[in-house]
């Protein structure tokens, strides 16, 4: 939360907007849930279990890994299951990733 909040003076661009961001944090009246609504009625079905899966793949790895340290784990296992492994990771970023969003770097207005 603390990040959050101080996150706002470097983003807002005057200070009239960074009192325009603070005061909408506690304003709970202006929260329009129409985009989320959007977002959601536009989401497929097939695309949701895919990123449901996606993400408990995910989880599995982690869990390994936490169980485990990675270096061990996966030089016990054999070359072609390495290279399986690292080959799925990269086709599930690429699948999943969102690319398409200009990356804006908050420091260039300074």
């Amino acid at each position: 939360i603390c990040v959050m909040i101080l996150w706002i003076p470097f983003r807002a661009k005057n200070f009239d907007q960074f009192i325009s961001l603070s005061k909408s944090l506690i304003d709970f009246g202006s929260y329009s849930f129409s985009y989320l609504h959007q977002i959601i009625a536009d989401f497929s079905i097939p695309r949701f279990v895919g990123l449901m899966l996606v993400t408990l793949f995910f989880l599995v790895i982690e869990y390994n890994l936490k169980l485990n340290d990675f270096n061990e784990w996966i030089r016990s296992k054999t070359k072609p299951t390495r290279l399986i492994f690292y080959f799925t990771i990269i086709i599930l970023i690429l699948l999943v990733g969102n690319f398409s969003v200009k990356p804006y770097f908050i420091y260039f207005q300074f």
